[in-house]
């Protein structure tokens, strides 16, 4: 709590009056990540067309790996407290809903009908998102925007 206050350039008292401890803190933290992710996300989904599907969701993604929210999320999620572990199944949750709505839109938009129901599609596609953020680090140039043409490819083959 000292580190996050001195980082703040707070009083740790000022961090104690709005968080309890510091596991009421990470469970903030993953609620405030998550709505900043989430809310992004489903502002790209809003401007998917059929011309810019995919292109517009690996804007989103990069974006995403750039600033390492997500990265910050999963690494959270490593937290085994309660109040974090609760924190980050709300997370999940928001999270699938989120990403159901970008499949819909990218299969609306590309006049698909998935034979795999979207929420389905959508646990895939959180799986890889949280897997392709931990690999920033070492990724090479481009290796992250290949590993995502693939899996979309994958994901439109299962569309009519």
């Amino acid at each position: 709590m000292r580190d996050v206050a001195d980082a703040a350039a707070v009083s740790k008292g000022l961090i104690h009056y709005h968080f309890r401890d510091k596991a009421h803190l990470l469970a903030t933290l993953v609620a405030w990540l998550t709505g900043r992710i989430t809310g992004r996300q489903r502002a790209a989904s809003g401007h998917v067309r059929p011309e810019n599907a995919v292109d517009m969701v690996w804007s989103w993604v990069e974006g995403e790996l750039t600033r390492g929210d997500l990265r910050a999320l999963v690494a959270l999620s490593l937290d085994d407290t309660p109040d974090v572990r609760s924190a980050t199944r709300d997370a999940l949750a928001v999270r699938r809903t989120a990403a159901t709505e970008m499949v819909a839109a990218v299969y609306a938009a590309l006049e698909l009908t998935p034979r795999v129901p979207s929420a389905l599609l959508a646990e895939v596609l959180v799986a890889f998102l949280d897997g392709l953020s931990t690999t920033t680090a070492v990724a090479e140039p481009g290796e992250q925007r290949v590993a995502f043409d693939a899996f979309w490819l994958a994901l439109l083959t299962l569309g009519d």
